[in-house]
């Protein structure tokens, strides 16, 4: 049986961010249609109006499961369901492409890891074994603790394995010498293949380095490829942040197209483009609201130590209208070495004289990049897991849990 979480992130009107678990049910199949029926099912029962971005890892299935959602809001809701009709409302999650990107690495050295791995198995695989591993760990004086199998799946595991097999490599061609087993277990099948043991990788060089390269280049370039399949509104976000602004965005331009001037330009534009955009969309919302919290305010004096008329800067001699972006692009920027700075804070604070602008940001930096849980959250899940599994044990006798998150 498997469950579905959806977890809703938004910024309060207190500048705080909050995340709230609004959906945890059993899901009857991982098509993308059955996912995507589950999420709008779970807006209609929050009476939810309006949504601005989808979190989810990149399996197929997502994507069909986020086009389906576009296309039923986009129906049976108003026209501000969904910011500039949901072009960027499909977030994929960063980590996972960043897990698939070294595993795409690691797929070159396959054979290198999985004969570590099957060391690793070796001396796991029976509490005689370890007991002998670490007794041969003491006569070669290696630091105390013992060696970790790694999940195949995730990346940083089998980091994690390589460091510590790293630490106990004497010990391990020890027990080689020691250990008659060992030979006959490397001569053995897995899988309908010989298992691969270190030391008949001793003799191998080292020739993978630039196919890793460009295995791990080819799935950058898949999501990310030159900004232009990142979804622009992670850049847009960089701009909200007052110690960056179009300086950091220009910046990363000039390192990914290698000073080409032309490129960097353009990319610039359709940046700064998609933010005016923003501001046009939350401006058309506020003018079909009745709240006065959308109406810009004019603010007097000087701002960061640089005077300036608010809305007018001369030109030629005459005076044109600065866009109110333009009036925040061009203020100056927080210091970029605070590190410290608190971001909603400051928003917090400054808001009031970017009022479009602050709205927009509000919804942009609620934006989750990565569907990855901290530790905190991976332990209520398997607790809410086990405490549901508990009361239908009386009903079933076996029961077995493969848990998604998804984040709105």
């Amino acid at each position: 049986m498997s469950y579905m979480v959806i977890t809703a992130h938004f910024i309060h009107s207190d500048w705080c961010l909050n995340k709230r678990i609004i959906s945890f049910s059993v899901i009857e199949d991982h098509r993308g249609k059955t996912i995507g029926k589950k999420i709008v099912a779970c807006l209609q029962d929050w009476r939810i109006q309006r949504l601005f971005a989808i979190t989810v890892d990149n399996a197929t299935t997502n994507d069909v499961a986020v086009n389906y959602v576009t296309i039923q809001l986009l129906t049976w809701m108003n026209d501000d369901a969904l910011v500039l009709e949901g072009q960027y409302m499909h977030m994929r999650c960063c980590a996972h492409i960043l897990n698939l990107i070294v595993v795409s690495g690691l797929n070159e050295l396959h054979a290198s890891v999985a004969a570590i791995r099957n060391a690793v198995k070796y001396v796991r695989s029976s509490t005689m074994r370890l007991h002998a591993f670490k007794q041969c760990a003491q006569q070669v004086k290696c630091p105390n603790g013992t060696v970790v199998l790694d999940c195949p799946t995730r990346w940083n595991s089998t980091y994690l394995m390589l460091m510590t097999v790293l630490k106990f490599q004497v010990a391990f061609d020890t027990m080689a010498e020691v250990d008659k087993q060992d030979e006959a277990y490397f001569l053995e099948k897995e899988n309908n293949a010989k298992r691969s043991s270190l030391t008949a990788l001793e003799a191998s060089k080292d020739p993978w380095v630039m196919a890793m390269a460009y295995n791990m280049r080819e799935k950058f370039d898949k999501y990310w490829e030159s900004s232009g399949k990142i979804n622009k509104m992670l850049i847009v976000a960089s701009i909200l942040d007052p110690r960056a602004k179009m300086d950091f965005a220009k910046h990363i331009f000039e390192i990914i197209f290698a000073n080409d001037g032309w490129k960097v330009e353009e990319m610039t534009k359709v940046v700064k483009d998609l933010l005016n955009e923003l501001y046009d969309a939350y401006s058309a919302m506020c003018s079909s609201s009745t709240s006065s919290m959308c109406s810009e305010s004019v603010p007097s004096g000087s701002y960061g130590g640089t005077s300036y008329s608010p809305y007018f800067t001369t030109e030629n001699g005459g005076k044109r209208v600065v866009s109110k972006v333009e009036r925040y692009l061009s203020d100056l920027v927080e210091d970029p070495s605070n590190l410290k700075l608190n971001v909603l804070l400051w928003w917090k604070v400054n808001g009031s004289k970017y009022l479009i602008l602050e709205k927009i940001t509000r919804d942009v930096l609620a934006v989750l990049v990565s569907t990855v849980e901290d530790i905190k959250e991976q332990i209520f899940h398997m607790e809410l897991q086990a405490e549901f599994v508990r009361s239908q044990a009386s009903t079933m006798e076996t029961m077995s849990a493969d848990m998604g998150v998804m984040d709105i």
